[in-house]
C-alpha cells in the first residue's frame, strides 16, 4: 500500500514548476492604497505648456466624443510627473467631465501607465519566447547585476526601474529592451553594459539594432529585392498600351461611366497579362516552336532554323524547334 509521502513525491516529480513575471504585490496594479507619494492631499496641475497641448488634443475630437482623449491626457500627465498618481487621474476626469471610475478603468487596464513611483529610466526587458530563445535571460541578469535591483524595483537614487514585459513587437531583432520611448535591439550583455554606462554618464545611446543591421533585414545581407525597382509600365508592351488607349476613347464615345471604364480597362490588362504569361511559360518550359507558332510570329530564314520575334531581340530555335539558351519573356501577340 502506497504511503501519502510516496504519493506526494510522485505528484511533485511529475509536476511543472512555473514563475510569475510580475511583481509579487501585483494587486497595486488594480487597487489604490494611500502612500506618502500618492494620496489625494497631493494636488496635481498640468503645466502651462501642457495645458496648450491639452487644448490641441481636445480640438481633434468632435463634441460629444471628448472622452476619447483620455489615454493621450493620461500619457501627458505621466510624462509630466514621471508616473501616474491618483490626483492626476482625478484631474483628467475633471477636464473630460467624466466619472473618476471611468479614468480608473483605463489607467488600471493598460500596463503603459505606471501607478507607483518610477525611475528616470524605465527599463522594460522582453522575455517572450523569441527574445528568451535569443538570450533575454542574460540581458535581464546583466541589468540586475549592473543596477543592483530586481524586477519591479526602483533604485534608491530614483534613476532606474526594471520591468519584465511581454512582447514589444520587435521579435526579429531579439533580444531587445525598451528604455523610456526607445527600443534597443540585437542585444548582447556587452551592449547592455555600454548602454547603461552611457546613460550614467549623461550620454544618449543610439537606439535601434546594436548589430550591423540598419533595421530588420537579414543578418547576412539581403536574400531578395536586390535589383532596382522596375519603372511604371514594366512588362506592358506598346501594343497593350495602344489597345487600352483605343478602348478608353471608345468608352468615352459610347458614354460609359467612369467605373465602367475602369473595369473595362482593368479587364483588358488582366486578359493581356494572362495571355503573355501563358506564352512565356510555354517558351521557358522548352516546348517546340510548333506548339506556340499559333501565338507568336515565326519566320524561317534557313533550313531547320526558326526565329521567334520578341520585344527585346530574337530567340534562336534549333532544328528541332526548341529554344536555345535564351530567356525570352516578351513576345509579339498576333
Amino acid at each position: 500500500m502506497l504511503s501519502l509521502n510516496k504519493i506526494a513525491k510522485c505528484l511533485l516529480s511529475n509536476s511543472r514548476t512555473f514563475q510569475t513575471s510580475a511583481v509579487l504585490k501585483h494587486d497595486t496594479m488594480f487597487n489604490h492604497r494611500d502612500t506618502k507619494e500618492d494620496n489625494l492631499d497631493i494636488k496635481f496641475e498640468f503645466s502651462n505648456e501642457n495645458k496648450k497641448r491639452i487644448d490641441a488634443i481636445l480640438a481633434i475630437y468632435p463634441e460629444g466624443h471628448k472622452r476619447a482623449a483620455m489615454i493621450p491626457l493620461l500619457d501627458l500627465a505621466q510624462r509630466q510627473h514621471g508616473w501616474l498618481p491618483i490626483s492626476a487621474m482625478h484631474k483628467v476626469a475633471d477636464i473630460l467631465d467624466l466619472p473618476k471610475m471611468r479614468v480608473y478603468e483605463v489607467a488600471t487596464f493598460y500596463t503603459m501607465f505606471m501607478r507607483k513611483p518610477t525611475g528616470k529610466y524605465h527599463l522594460q526587458v522582453c522575455t517572450t519566447t523569441p527574445c528568451w530563445l535569443r538570450g533575454s535571460d542574460d540581458v535581464m541578469s546583466c541589468l540586475k547585476k549592473k543596477l543592483n535591483i530586481g524586477v519591479g524595483e526602483t533604485s534608491k537614487d530614483g534613476q532606474w526601474t526594471l520591468s519584465e514585459v511581454e512582447c514589444l513587437g520587435a521579435c526579429v531583432n531579439a533580444p531587445m529592451m525598451q528604455i523610456n520611448d526607445d527600443y534597443f535591439e540585437d542585444l548582447t550583455t556587452k551592449d547592455v553594459e555600454s548602454i547603461i554606462d552611457d546613460l550614467k554618464n549623461g550620454k544618449t545611446p543610439t537606439p535601434g539594432p546594436r548589430s550591423s543591421r540598419y533595421a530588420s533585414e537579414p543578418m547576412d545581407g539581403l536574400t531578395s529585392l536586390k535589383e532596382e525597382p522596375y519603372g511604371p509600365g514594366y512588362k506592358v508592351g506598346a501594343r497593350a498600351r495602344r489597345v487600352v488607349f483605343f478602348t478608353w476613347i471608345v468608352s468615352l464615345e459610347v458614354g460609359l461611366h467612369v467605373q465602367q471604364q475602369v473595369v473595362l480597362v482593368f479587364g483588358l490588362f488582366v486578359a493581356y497579362g494572362t495571355l503573355k504569361l501563358r506564352i512565356d511559360a510555354a517558351l521557358e518550359s522548352d516546348v517546340s516552336a510548333q506548339a506556340v507558332e499559333s501565338r507568336v510570329r515565326v519566320a524561317a530564314p534557313g533550313a531547320g532554323v526558326h526565329r521567334a520575334l520578341v520585344d527585346d531581340g530574337q530567340v534562336v530555335l534549333d532544328s528541332g524547334g526548341r529554344m536555345k539558351g535564351a530567356s525570352a519573356v516578351h513576345v509579339w501577340v498576333t
